[in-house]
């Protein structure tokens, strides 16, 4: 786990680098403070709740957490993805049979190199995490980027919201890609 922790800022770097999103100065200009056309930041007024150091996290519901691995995910170019359910459990370490709201994280770096989501699954959310079209364990060719990529995403969304450990309510997060 460590070395990917470690390895995660080199690959984000390297990946901005690839897709041009790297901002690179011509010699003796500088590069800018921020996008052209922002302006600076501003401190909001009224800060909420964490700025005064008042918000705590939920507490943990669910002792611990139970995953089912490479589970098909069938698109609609006949293709099927893999991933990786991590569902909360109770004191047995059996699943929980109820419905909870699905994060979904799409990777193209392996699903199992991925940080342990038992913080938010211990607090009620199921975790999914599926490998990237044509990496590890999901069929098909990668191409990074590209339109299928998007519909997958969007498909893989829809069977989650979908399925019955989902309540209906679905959200994405990720690293870097």
């Amino acid at each position: 786990m460590s070395v990917v922790r470690r390895t995660a800022p080199a690959l984000l770097a390297l990946a901005l680098a690839a897709s041009g999103v790297v901002y690179s100065a011509t010699p003796g200009q500088a590069a800018p403070d921020r996008p052209a056309g922002a302006s600076a930041p501003t401190a909001a007024a009224g800060a909420g709740p964490a700025a005064r150091g008042t918000w705590k996290p939920r507490a943990e519901q669910y002792p611990g957490s139970v995953m089912v691995s490479d589970l098909a995910i069938p698109v609609s170019d006949g293709t099927v993805l893999r991933g990786d359910l991590v569902l909360p459990a109770d004191a047995s370490g059996q699943a929980v049979d109820k419905r909870f709201p699905v994060i979904v994280t799409i990777t193209a770096y392996n699903k199992i190199t991925q940080a342990a989501p038992e913080y938010l699954v211990r607090r009620g959310y199921a975790q999914l995490t599926v490998d990237a079209r044509g990496t590890g364990s999901s069929g098909g060719q990668w191409n990074a980027f590209d339109a299928r990529e998007n519909e997958d995403a969007g498909e893989i969304m829809t069977w989650a919201h979908e399925q019955p450990w989902s309540n209906g309510r679905t959200a994405m997060s990720g690293p870097s890609y």
